[in-house]
């Protein structure tokens, strides 16, 4: 009896389940994990980090401009400042050291995720594949 009842409540999940393969498991698996888009998105942050404090090696540039004028004529006057102070001291040089190796560790971390997952999703798989076979 009990035989009965459980084959007539998995009898429909049989009929209607639908067979994936590995590599479009491995697909789903990569596309909907919470685990890699955050890994994802904290590597894209780590790039725009990196790509700032590489900005931040570039001169500053001060452009000014005057114009006057008087009785005896009109006078104009533009200057053009470009200054950029560089040590291996200086906060700049730091922070770029610093951003170029959260940009490693954030692509590592990212890659990680990636492979924790598909390794999870074979391991699953095969489990099911085995079953199968006991069946």
């Amino acid at each position: 009896m009990k035989r009965l009842a459980l084959f007539l409540i998995l009898f429909p999940i049989f009929i209607f389940a639908k067979e994936y393969t590995l590599n479009e498991l491995i697909g789903i698996g990569l596309n909907k994990n919470d685990d890699i888009r955050i890994a994802k998105m904290n590597y894209a942050n780590s790039i725009s980090d990196y790509k700032m404090s590489i900005y931040d090696f570039l001169p500053s540039m001060q452009v000014s401009g005057s114009q006057s004028e008087s009785k005896t004529g009109s006078a104009t006057s533009i200057s053009l400042g470009i200054s950029k102070s560089l040590s291996f001291n200086e906060p700049t040089y730091f922070n770029f050291r610093r951003s170029k190796i959260d940009k490693k560790i954030a692509k590592y971390q990212f890659d990680s995720s990636k492979k924790n997952v598909i390794y999870n999703i074979v391991l699953k798989f095969i489990a099911v594949e085995e079953s199968k076979n006991n069946l």
